[in-house]
């Protein structure tokens, strides 16, 4: 089953730009979650970014705020 299955019917374009930021350590969603996600939305037809922070739980840090508002910056949301 595909984790976005009930998308199946859409039809993204790279003008849908999307960044996917997620702990190695992470011991509540498995990053392989983030894997599957990237890939399912890669197949739909998204410009699809990810990270994975190094030594980092399900939390979010600094070096992954600064990459998230980079990331909105280069795509004209700010």
């Amino acid at each position: 089953s595909n984790v976005l299955g009930f998308f199946n019917v859409i039809n993204l374009s790279e003008k849908y730009k999307i960044m996917l930021i997620h702990g190695e350590l992470d011991d509540i969603i498995p990053i392989q979650s983030m894997e599957n996600a990237k890939s399912a939305l890669k197949n739909l037809g998204a410009d699809v970014k990810s990270h994975i922070s190094k030594n980092l739980g399900h939390s979010i840090d600094q070096e992954g705020i600064n990459m998230g508002i980079e990331f909105i910056k280069k795509c004209n949301i700010l």
